[in-house]
């Protein structure tokens, strides 16, 4: 009860709108506030926690999910972006784009999460941040994980996500994955999601709430589609624990809730300089906001 205090007293800060809109219209580079934080975690202390992430995404994996170090370093995130050195208010903010470097498989064992602003800089629809963590096992950091978050400033809605469209149209031929590829997200799984990850944002609860904040119904959470999609591919092609790889994804309409999403990959190539390329869609969307995401697998060679 206290984390969704803190989130609520986060929600409700408004930022520096008159700092954003400065960056937005200068165009310049962006002084990067001294924003970071660094959390260590006892393996006996989270397992509670990683078998309810495993059994939402249905992992069945020795080494850990490539989400899990972002999931469990949220509370990080959160305070981040709500730091009053930070201008960005929480609530303004839209998840763009996400990246995942896995040096080696993620083990289940204690790991230390150290988390900073990495960027801030002008966006043609606004100011985008890029929120960092390193995650260290063993000595060693097994993972680098970046998100990127639009506050936006310009209204040009269509035009920004048919541009993000015809980039991501730009990828090898695909074909669908299994029927049983094709995941069910119910009523309430963004209030499921939230739960166990702490992500209380009310455009995830209900179709009121996130009307409130401008939404017709309420929307899955990114990282939680990304999650179910990185699973099914495991579960496929056993790609992601075969480190390093990296794995990133643009986020490209939100998950109407409830629905149904299908995904689609390309093959798995035996040259491993050969991304493996996905998309996550919802055929049950307008035409214009099928595509929910897509995203590379890229494995990596000495």
């Amino acid at each position: 009860m206290g984390q969704l205090f803190r989130l609520l007293r986060a929600a409700l800060r408004k930022g520096n709108k008159q700092l954003l809109s400065d960056w937005f219209n200068a165009r310049q580079p962006i002084e990067i506030p001294t924003i970071s934080s660094t959390q260590h975690f006892k393996a006996c202390d989270f397992q509670s926690r990683l078998a309810d992430f495993n059994a939402l995404h249905h992992w069945q994996h020795a080494h850990l999910h490539p989400c899990f170090s972002q999931f469990l370093g949220l509370a990080q995130h959160i305070n981040a972006l709500s730091d009053r050195q930070s201008p960005f208010p929480l609530m303004g903010l839209v998840q763009i784009n996400n990246q995942i470097v896995c040096n080696v498989p993620l083990q289940n064992d204690d790991m230390t999460i150290d988390c900073h602003f990495s960027a801030i800089e002008p966006h043609p629809h606004g100011i985008t941040v890029e929120v960092n963590i390193d995650v260290t096992q063993f000595g060693q950091t097994s993972v680098c994980a970046s998100s990127t978050y639009l506050y936006r400033m310009s209204p040009d809605e269509v035009a920004d996500k048919k541009t993000s469209l015809r980039q991501a149209l730009d990828t090898p031929a695909m074909t669908p994955l299994p029927d049983d590829s094709m995941y069910r997200l119910e009523e309430n799984a963004g209030r499921k999601y939230a739960r166990i990850s702490g992500d209380y944002n009310p455009i995830h609860f209900y179709d009121w709430s996130a009307r409130l904040f401008g939404f017709k119904s309420s929307i899955a959470h990114g990282m939680h589609v990304l999650a179910l999609a990185l699973s099914n591919l495991e579960n496929q092609y056993a790609i992601l624990g075969k480190a390093p790889v990296t794995v990133t994804n643009q986020f490209l309409y939100p998950a109407t809730l409830p629905c149904t999403f299908a995904m689609k990959s390309s093959q798995v190539s035996l040259d491993p300089h050969q991304p493996l390329a996905f998309e996550v869609s919802n055929p049950s969307a307008s035409r214009r906001k099928q595509l929910l995401l897509t995203g590379t697998i890229e494995r990596h060679t000495d």
